[in-house]
C-alpha cells in the first residue's frame, strides 16, 4: 500500500473543513481548492493576475513539498459541482 502524504498551506479552512491543499498517494499528486490569497496575510488582492500568481504560487509550493514541480505535473481542470445563483 502507498503511503498518503497531505500537505497544508495555511489555509484556516484546512483544519476547520479537515481537507489538505495537496494529496499525494503513490505517483499521483492532487491539488484543490487553491484561492489567490496570500495565506501569511489574509489578504486578496482585487487584482485578478495577481490572485491567479498567488494560487500558482501556493501549488507549487505544495508540489515541491512532494519532490514534484508544476513543469512536471498535468493539469486538469474540472468544473466546479456549485452553481452561481442567477441575478433577477
Amino acid at each position: 500500500m502507498s503511503d498518503v502524504i497531505k500537505i497544508k498551506s495555511g489555509s484556516m479552512y484546512e483544519e476547520r473543513n479537515g481537507y489538505s491543499r495537496l494529496v499525494a498517494v503513490g505517483g499521483m499528486v492532487f491539488v484543490a481548492n487553491t484561492a489567490g490569497v496570500d495565506y501569511k496575510t489574509r489578504e486578496i488582492s482585487p487584482d485578478v493576475a495577481v490572485q491567479a500568481r498567488r494560487a500558482l504560487q501556493t501549488i507549487e509550493g505544495a508540489l515541491e513539498a512532494v519532490g514534484s514541480s508544476l513543469s512536471s505535473s498535468r493539469t486538469f481542470l474540472t468544473e466546479p459541482i456549485w452553481r452561481p445563483s442567477p441575478r433577477f
